[in-house]
């Protein structure tokens, strides 16, 4: 299953590799699959990150999720909608359960509801957290839920071909730098038949309407957190020419399923429509293979 993230050779956990790199299982359980390029490409990011959340509230002990949440209401009021979506694609998509990686799964609160539903899931995360990270995923193998926890960039997934029969990324493929070699990765790692699926990632049809609200959450982040802004732009967002072209250099395919965002998110896109503007819409992405 596990993939040495420097040579791609088959690695058992706690293992040292032929070409030197040793799968750490840390004392807190995370299997850290991080090459030390790695470490440091991300530990800016993961830093700001983590301190960003816990000023905003965001993670904690804020692990109910998505029916139960102790802050941010209204953007989880939007989720509940695509989790509820969600549960219904896979009773369709995957009645076999099997094998699932969630890739960004931050504090784990979806990796539990995949274990809730028969799969047997793997949490992958650069960061590791306490606060938002993987770290905070402790909270759930402590009342009795059952996952791995893999310490790695979902850009480059430690893992053999074809793993898995089913990748969720919520709320995490914009973080991305290259959307298009994320997803090759994602084919890489996926069984033959197997599916993709995104969700909780802002879409844009326009490039124009998604760089306009970039620019405006950009600054805003800077004028609050005092964030360095090429930092705060790690976070994009998703636009439908872009990622059409990003899955067809793939071999793959998507689908786009609409969830109902609830009434006041509903009215927000009326209301920017008036405005001669766009916000962003949060649909399900079903990714396919096409040979």
């Amino acid at each position: 299953m596990l993939a040495c993230p420097q040579c791609q050779r088959p690695l058992q956990s706690a293992e040292t590799c032929a070409c030197g790199f040793f799968a750490e299982r840390r004392a807190d359980g995370i299997l850290d699959l991080t090459t030390p390029d790695q470490s440091g490409e991300y530990a800016e990011f993961c830093a700001a990150y983590e301190e960003v959340q816990r000023k905003e509230g965001w993670g904690g002990e804020d692990l109910e999720l998505p029916f139960e949440p102790r802050a941010h209401r209204e953007i989880w009021a939007v989720r509940q909608h695509t989790f509820k979506r969600l549960e219904r694609v896979l009773q369709r998509e995957c009645p076999e359960r099997g094998t699932v990686l969630d890739a960004g799964a931050g504090n784990c609160w979806l990796t539990r509801h995949l274990d809730h539903w028969g799969f047997q899931p793997t949490a992958l995360d650069v960061n590791d957290g306490i606060q938002d990270g993987l770290a905070a995923g402790a909270s759930y193998l402590e009342v009795g839920d059952h996952f791995e926890r893999v310490r790695a960039p979902m850009e480059s997934p430690p893992f053999l071909d074809e793993t898995f029969d089913l990748v969720v990324a919520s709320s995490s493929l914009h973080y991305c730098r290259d959307v298009t070699a994320t997803l090759g990765e994602f084919r890489r790692i996926l069984k033959p038949g197997g599916l993709i699926v995104i969700l909780d990632s802002p879409w844009y049809e326009r490039k124009k309407d998604g760089e306009r609200a970039r620019d405006a959450s950009a600054r805003e982040f800077v004028r609050r957190h005092g964030l360095d802004e090429a930092l705060v732009r790690r976070g994009g967002y998703l636009c439908r020419t872009a990622f059409t072209a990003a899955t067809m250099k793939n071999g793959l395919v998507f689908q786009y399923v609409s969830a109902w965002p609830g009434w006041r998110r509903a009215w927000e896109t009326v209301s920017a429509r008036f405005y001669e503007r766009r916000i962003a819409s949060f649909p399900l992405l079903l990714v396919r293979r096409t040979a």
